[in-house]
């Protein structure tokens, strides 16, 4: 008996560690050179030869970049029953059953081969000799790229998208900063994340899939690709990152201006990136007459990368515009008193502060003890000034560039905040980043749902094209399309309110990106 036991046991374990290989998806595989561009050409339309692909449908032919096969067939080949029309399920299986198949019309047909699947892509004919429906394009290509797209329909219903079960949808979020800091913003931003999700799951999730949080650091990215798409703040590196894995991602922005999306298809922002947010600054020196032809102006930044490409930018910008070379000076904490004593500012000047937060009040009370009531203008994003304890000279000459204001928040978007907070105990520390973390949350949900049970990163990339002034009640209103990524380009520019003794909008500059 005890033998039987075993020997049944050893059975079981072998079904199932069978059955379970067999229905391995290929997430877990690399697809073929092949099997990627006939994803492509399914998918997009566009093959991997000089051929352009062309559909054809009663008589005319347009790019098959606008009829792409996915659009009626789904991404699994299963069909999108649309204005009456049902498309056929076209899985390799469905399509090679020995005993063929029935059309909507009773006709029937023998099972597909390569050959007669060549035949009906091109002339629309199948294996007996029956025209397919109207609705059905016919399809203009290599005979290369036909068959590198049948390479790809043998696999069709199991070539899944990374990151998304029938239960699950995998989120990457990148924290803001290295976890061997000590203000613990990863922290907080983790606790937000993960109380939406619990308040998104509890009531169901998006269409019956809960959502998943992951949490990296952006060096971690480079071999993570499990996940469906990625959440995050500023661009550091992301995007190389993850260059080449073709998974969606959205961030409230990027640190140069921002590429469109046919140079990169995959990626979204918020916000206007901190070049576009800190020549923005300049437009407002014309606009206010900080600034006008001739006028001598100073950058100070500090001495990094990204900050130091972003002075070079404005000094750049500013020449084009007032036609004299800004006088560029990079700053720490420790030269900062004598670089700007040296400098030479004069008062009523321009300067363009690209520094961080911590050195903005130091540098004003620098400018007050040399009695030097300069204009300073600073990219909110990048730095910032403690505008309550600056000193009197300065309260209406400094002026600050945010990517969004209080005054594009509505009730909504606050109260589902602040729900959050109390029903989940959040801290209201570093409530900023938890709001752009919010906001990307909200447009991500909303693009999920406006897609449905049918999901996948394709249609989440295209889902996303076709958003128009979308207000999730915590950004300015987003709008992107197929070569727009930035949702929302304006530049609110925030004074000091001297009668109300609080900040204001000043003024509102669309940056130049996009």
């Amino acid at each position: 008996m005890k033998k039987k036991l075993l020997s049944y046991l050893f059975f079981l374990f072998f079904v199932c560690t069978a059955a379970k290989k067999t229905t391995v998806s290929r997430i877990d595989q690399e697809l073929t050179y092949q099997q990627k561009i006939g994803k492509r050409i399914y998918t997009k339309g566009i093959g991997g030869t000089n051929i352009k692909i062309m559909a054809e449908m009663s008589g005319v032919q347009v790019p098959a970049t606008i009829m792409p096969c996915v659009n009626c067939h789904r991404a699994d080949g299963r069909g999108n029953p649309e204005g009456g029309i049902v498309p056929s399920n076209i899985t390799w299986a469905e399509l090679t059953k020995s005993y063929g198949g029935e059309r909507l019309d009773s006709q029937k047909r023998p099972p597909y081969t390569k050959q007669s699947l060549r035949k009906v892509i091109t002339t629309g004919i199948d294996p007996a000799g029956n025209h397919l429906n109207t609705a059905m394009p016919k399809y203009n290509m290599s005979m290369e790229d036909i068959n590198n797209l049948i390479e790809y329909i043998k696999i069709l219903d199991s070539d899944k998208d990374a990151g998304l079960t029938n239960s699950r949808i995998e989120l990457g979020i990148v924290l803001p900063e290295k976890r061997t800091t000590a203000y613990n913003k990863n922290s907080t931003v983790k606790k937000l994340v993960n109380a939406y999700c619990m308040a998104i799951n509890s009531t169901g999730g998006i269409y019956n899939r809960n959502i998943i949080p992951h949490f990296f650091e952006v060096d971690e990215l480079q071999n993570k690709q499990d996940f469906f798409m990625i959440l995050g703040f500023n661009d550091k590196r992301i995007t190389e990152n993850i260059k080449h894995k073709n998974i969606p991602t959205l961030l409230s922005f990027s640190s140069k201006k921002a590429s469109k999306g046919l140079q990169n298809p995959y990626t979204f922002y918020t916000y206007p990136s901190l070049t576009a947010q800190s020549l923005s600054l300049v437009d407002f020196s014309k606009q206010k007459k900080i600034a006008k032809k001739g006028t001598k102006a100073t950058i100070l930044y500090y001495n990094d990368p990204i900050r130091k490409e972003i002075a070079e930018e404005i000094a750049k910008y500013y020449f084009k515009h007032f036609k004299k070379h800004p006088n560029a000076i990079s700053i720490t904490s420790e030269n900062i008193i004598e670089n700007v004593k040296n400098a030479q500012i004069q008062s009523n000047e321009p300067i363009y502060f690209i520094g961080p937060s911590g050195l903005g009040n130091q540098l004003l009370l620098t400018l007050d003890n040399l009695n030097k009531s300069a204009y300073v203008l600073i990219p909110g994003s990048l730095s910032g000034i403690d505008i309550f304890t600056m000193p009197e000279t300065f309260k209406d000459k400094v002026f600050i560039g945010y990517p969004t204001w209080i005054s594009e928040q509505t009730n909504e978007g606050l109260q589902a905040y602040e729900e959050l907070a109390k029903n989940y105990n959040l801290d209201h520390k570093w409530r900023r980043d938890q709001l752009d973390m919010l906001s990307m949350l909200f447009t991500t949900e909303e693009c999920l749902k406006r897609i449905g049970r049918n999901l996948s990163r394709d249609k989440f990339i295209k889902t996303m094209e076709n958003f128009f002034e979308y207000s999730n009640g915590i950004s300015p209103s987003i709008t992107y399309n197929l070569n727009k990524r930035v949702g929302n380009s304006n530049v609110y520019i925030i004074g000091f309110d001297t009668a109300e003794k609080k900040m204001e909008l000043i003024t509102t500059v669309h940056s130049k990106e996009q």
